[in-house]
């Protein structure tokens, strides 16, 4: 998985800084930087998918086909070998997109919605 990120982080090279928050980092130049951070922000879109179900972390890892472990560590983005290809397809067809779509949300989350009205 981890050369199938690197793959990609050579197809779309982004030359970002990164800032001290984690959470909130974007794209470095380092490989290494990069699939961490796209493993983090899979994982905030993979969660805030399922929050949008209403579903358990268990139950929607039972409806894909994955261990409820695989799937909590896909949302906290510490799979221990990174996101693997096939759990990650699992997922997405889960929630009705394809691959990379779910990529693409992870590194362009959408504008959260407007809770002022």
């Amino acid at each position: 998985m981890v050369n199938f990120l690197l793959d990609l982080a050579q197809l779309f090279p982004l030359k970002l800084a990164t800032v001290s928050n984690p959470d909130c980092a974007t794209p470095a130049d380092s490989p290494d930087d990069y699939v961490a951070w796209l493993n983090r922000r899979i994982g905030q879109e993979v969660k805030r998918l399922r929050l949008s179900t209403g579903l358990s972390a268990y139950c929607l890892a039972n409806q894909c086909g994955i261990s409820d472990q695989t799937f909590l560590n896909v949302e906290r983005g510490t799979c221990p070998n990174g996101c693997l290809t096939s759990v990650l397809a699992r997922i997405s067809h889960r929630f009705g997109l394809q691959l990379w779509e779910l990529i693409q949300r992870a590194e362009h989350p959408p504008d959260p919605p407007n809770s002022f009205g």
